[in-house]
């Protein structure tokens, strides 16, 4: 994640960046300090609030959008496995939520703050885990950008369509197993 990026998402949760400059005697060293400003930001209540899970597992990521079931979550485990030929390893899960939880004030509310924080989240887990392909649910994918480079993008109906639906299930599968040929 680039400086500015970074910047830009502390702003947005209502963090101020300041550089605190050290004496003569420290040999001018600089060091980052964080402070929440004081200005008052939007209500967080008043805001939509969301979460995405994040499931790693081999070279792909699966991005789940709000909660989800036990059976739910198995079969997005099932989704990793069928992508990555791995069906022994359990894969890392992260949650992203928006708004997030910020001490002493409230995120403020730029319309599309979250959508840059979650593109900057799933850029951070994408290049962390070193993936290839990202899996995300239909419901999900109008939130993220369009492509991240040397990485594919397959989006799939939600988990609770997949587990109703023999057919798209069936479907996925084929696409899945093409994948790893």
């Amino acid at each position: 994640m680039n400086e500015a990026t970074r910047r830009q998402i502390l702003a947005d949760m209502g963090i101020t960046r300041w550089r605190l400059r050290a004496g003569q005697a420290q040999g001018q060293r600089e060091v980052d300090r964080a402070s929440v400003r004081d200005s008052p930001a939007a209500p967080v209540a008043e805001q939509v609030r969301w979460s995405v899970l994040s499931l790693a597992l081999g070279d792909a990521v699966l991005l789940v959008d709000g909660e989800s079931s036990r059976r739910d979550l198995r079969l997005a485990q099932d989704v990793l496995a069928a992508a990555t030929g791995d069906w022994r390893k359990r894969p890392a899960a992260r949650r992203f939520h928006w708004p997030p939880d910020v001490a002493g004030g409230g995120v403020q509310p730029a319309a599309d703050a979250g959508l840059r924080a979650l593109n900057a989240f799933v850029d951070k887990d994408l290049g962390d885990h070193g993936a290839r392909l990202l899996v995300c649910t239909e419901p999900l994918a109008p939130r993220l950008e369009e492509s991240w480079p040397g990485c594919r993008r397959l989006v799939i109906p939600a988990l609770d369509i997949l587990g109703r639906e023999a057919g798209a299930k069936r479907s996925l599968w084929r696409i899945l197993r093409e994948r790893r040929r």
